[in-house]
């Protein structure tokens, strides 16, 4: 399973550039912004590929269907991509290139919205509708070309919110890898800066992966109350550190496992709601 998305990265000021170059809305002041289109393996968490496009040149379905030509995934690969990348260019390219795909749409009433060109409002049809009514905005549309008989309407839905795990990854990042804090102002230089940063991500990913797998071999055979996990992003220092070759390989593996955090499980039982306390108005506290 792989999930595509896109990111936005803001620039250092260059009075010379014209190219990264966008003006505010509603306003006269420009910024400077970079967009990150990416490929993210979800099982394997690490990102297969990425496109780097200046802000007013912003084209997601363009760089989806390159980064599927331009990366050999197995025929099995499922990719899993959010409303932006939904078009009937993009579902064409990936139908002739046989690749499987969950792409979430737009609702056929919304401006735009790839569906209302597919399904025509005033055209009668004999088909079976269920109505559900409800205040909330929770219905969702995904287009799939996967075997209706294997994957069931709940299937869908686990495969699309797995697409999250590529949301986490930008966060890691940019906050963890620091992408918000680039080292120069030079564009080129910023986009070899990206691309490091993405490969740092895929070789902390292995070793976190690493210390998951020997963390989970060490507790076969323990009776724990608690439940921990390795925690990626204080993963990150110790690849750097050993990337620089500060580090001795004997002690990795103590250090990976001494970063745990806890794991949150949904609380079963519903919140108590209770009355607020009434403070007098005598009271000096």
């Amino acid at each position: 399973m792989v999930a595509v998305d896109g990111s936005d990265i803001n620039l250092p000021t260059d009075r010379n550039d014209f190219i990264y170059r966008a003006k505010q809305a509603r306003s006269d002041n420009y910024f400077f912004q970079m967009h990150i289109n990416a490929l993210y393996d979800i099982c394997e968490n690490r990102y297969v590929t990425a496109i780097t496009q200046p802000h007013p040149e912003l084209n997601e379905l363009a760089a989806f269907c390159q980064m599927v030509d331009q990366c050999s995934m197995p025929d099995n690969t499922i990719f899993i991509a959010d409303r932006g990348y939904v078009s009937i260019n993009t579902i064409a390219h990936l139908l002739d290139s046989n690749k499987f795909f969950l792409i979430r749409a737009k609702t056929p009433f919304a401006s735009g919205s790839f569906l209302r060109y597919v399904i025509d409002a005033e055209k009668e049809s004999d088909q079976e509708i269920s109505l559900g009514v409800t205040r909330s905005k929770k219905r969702e549309y995904l287009i799939s070309n996967l075997p209706a008989d294997i994957f069931s309407p709940e299937d869908l839905r686990e495969l699309y919110w797995k697409r999250w795990s590529i949301e986490a990854s930008f966060r890691s990042l940019k906050y963890a890898l620091s992408l918000v804090c680039l080292h120069s102002v030079n564009r080129e230089l910023i986009i070899q800066e990206v691309y490091a940063k993405l490969i740092m991500y895929n070789f902390a990913s292995l070793l976190h992966a690493y210390a998951t797998r020997v963390k989970k071999t060490s507790e076969k055979d323990k009776n724990i109350k608690y439940e921990y996990k390795v925690s990626f992003d204080d993963t990150i220092p110790i690849a750097k550190e050993l990337l620089i070759g500060g580090l001795k390989k004997s002690i990795i593996k103590a250090l990976l496992l001494s970063h745990l955090t806890a794991i949150k499980r949904k609380n079963s039982s519903p919140r108590r709601v209770r009355s607020q306390t009434v403070k007098p108005l005598n009271n000096r506290a």
